[in-house]
């Protein structure tokens, strides 16, 4: 399954995180690098977490949502056969 595509302002959040990262490494004073670190990381997993939940299954999204009781219902049925012989 493929998550959705990016939203622009996600596609923001993570350009943000670029530039936020980019800027401690530039040679400033040492609060200010830290402080962009700490923006870049806490951007990314943000990014991440919002990622992540565009992957998840849910139960609308499903193609076929009578699919799990259709294999448990063919579960049942080879495991009569599996007795019967």
């Amino acid at each position: 399954m493929t998550a959705p595509p990016m939203p622009r302002w996600q596609n923001a959040l993570a350009l943000l995180a670029t530039i936020a990262a980019s800027a401690a490494l530039l040679p400033l004073a040492a609060r200010v690098r830290v402080g962009c670190a700490a923006l870049a990381v806490a951007l990314i997993l943000i990014s991440l977490a919002l990622r992540l939940r565009a992957h998840r299954v849910s139960e609308a999204r499903t193609r076929f949502p009578d699919a799990y009781a259709r294999i448990e219902r063919i579960r049942t049925q080879r495991a009569g056969n599996r007795r019967g012989r």
